[in-house]
């Protein structure tokens, strides 16, 4: 928790929680810039930065971008057949939760492996 002194000084036009350097979005912003990315400049369908983000495992951002509608990931399977092929449990259970398609995953074309992975763990919890 961030004390509000009285001394500070708000600028006409400033969001209060950016002022004081406190808040979700505030914080997300700051995440986005340390990766030269400008969060009014995400393209929806920018699967080169889903792809960095869960890369870097940067879920708490990704989950930010995609519940707020900067990120569309309806569209894009290939992360849960990465996870699949690395047998990463935590990754793919993350991915899932967070809105990512198994049908549309199972539906592209790539490695048998990762079909194969990917449906055990959505049958049985491990591979």
């Amino acid at each position: 928790m961030q004390l509000v002194k009285e001394h500070i000084n708000f600028e006409r036009g400033l969001d209060p929680k950016s002022a004081m350097d406190i808040g979700i979005k505030n914080k997300m912003e700051k995440d986005l810039k340390e990766i030269d990315y400008d969060i009014n400049e995400i393209k929806p369908f920018d699967t080169s930065l889903i792809k960095f983000l869960i890369e870097r495992e940067k879920y708490t951002l990704l989950s930010y971008l995609i519940n707020n509608k900067y990120l569309d990931i309806s569209k894009y399977g290939i992360p849960l057949l990465d996870a699949a092929y690395s047998e990463n449990k935590e990754k793919l259970k993350f991915l899932i939760n967070i809105g990512f398609s198994v049908e549309l995953a199972l539906s592209v074309e790539y490695s048998p492996i990762s079909k194969r992975n990917l449906k055990k763990f959505i049958e049985t919890g491990d591979f």
